[in-house]
């Protein structure tokens, strides 16, 4: 009370009558002073800390809409989030705030962390806080079809690695591969051999979904043969973990999976914990694949979208093991 000045006691009525349903024009009345006075001492209000403005989106606690897909798909949380706009950028940030607060929440000491770099990814190692852990691997487990450049000199595996005091392995091999010989000599390398060991080790796996619209120009920019292109573009609604699925979860094209360099989608479902944290109307189809066939138990995902899947279940059935 003693660092209170006479200004401040004045800011702290006027916020007080103000917040409490009052005009600006009805507080200036109230404490006799100009109407701009009251704009300047609710702004000295906020300056000095007596106002906090906290919005609650309703949308972010739409406990029916959490109990439908924790339920449906068996999860073990929901978490939602509604951008301030529709752009790509703010839903990507607002995915990455929450997708940071829920991956620091849940790592412990000695665990490995498999990540699939992508740009969601990027910003969830944005918004990640120092949270210092003990014998943290943080692992790669596929290159990703969108990863960002590194961003102030260091890659998001690396900004993720930083954040938990961990070790960063990354394999440093590519993606698509010529033959399944050459990914058979690749993966036996001691470098490739001792990441994708830590990754078989993983507790935690964090990935996006990608559709396939919006990296349409990265599948054609692929070296792939004409078969296989026109495979994934025609058949499939987007990758997980660089697998290409159909909206049933199918691979669209084994041969080329065979030649693919990453967690395999077996594998990923074997996890004891595995977030995505992936939104956008034209992800629906290949997020709810991923759902129907146990690829998440912790879903990071915009309201918008949740309501989509909610709504178009499509066929409720047992986990369709697939091979991949």
């Amino acid at each position: 009370m003693n660092d209170l000045t006479s200004h401040d006691i004045q800011a702290l009525d006027a916020a007080k009558l103000y917040y409490s349903g009052l005009t600006q024009a009805q507080v200036a009345a109230k404490l006799h002073v100009a109407r701009p006075t009251v704009s300047k001492l609710l702004a000295h209000a906020k300056h000095r800390g007596f106002v906090k403005i906290v919005v609650v989106d309703p949308r972010d606690h739409d406990e029916s809409l959490v109990d439908t897909l924790i339920a449906r798909y068996r999860l073990l949380d929901v978490v939602l989030v509604s951008p301030a706009d529709p752009s790509p950028a703010a839903l990507r940030a607002a995915l990455g705030a929450a997708g940071a607060k829920l991956l620091a929440r849940l790592v412990r000491d000695g665990d490995a962390i498999g990540v699939v770099p992508s740009r969601t990814l990027a910003v969830v190692a944005d918004h990640l806080p120092s949270t210092p852990r003990k014998n943290v691997r943080v692992v790669q487990m596929s290159n990703g079809l969108s990863d960002p450049q590194p961003r102030g000199g260091l890659t998001t595996l690396e900004r993720i690695a930083g954040a938990f005091d961990a070790q960063c392995m990354k394999f440093g091999a590519p993606t698509f591969v010529n033959s399944v010989a050459e990914l058979n000599q690749l993966t036996t390398a001691p470098p490739v051999r001792r990441v994708f060991q830590a990754a078989g080790e993983a507790r935690v796996v964090v990935y996006t979904t990608g559709d396939i619209a919006t990296n349409r120009a990265l599948v054609e920019a692929t070296p792939m043969s004409t078969t296989d292109r026109a495979a994934i573009l025609s058949r499939s609604v987007g990758d997980i973990c660089t697998r290409f699925v159909d909206e049933r979860g199918r691979i669209c094209s084994p041969d080329f999976n065979n030649r693919t360099l990453g967690i395999s989608l077996p594998d990923l479902r074997s996890k004891e914990q595995k977030i995505l944290v992936a939104g956008g109307e034209a992800k629906a189809p290949v997020i709810r694949a991923a759902l129907e066939n146990g690829y998440v138990n912790r879903l990071v995902i915009d309201s918008a979208t949740a309501r989509i899947i909610a709504g178009n279940p499509g066929e409720l059935r047992e986990w369709d093991f697939i091979n991949a």
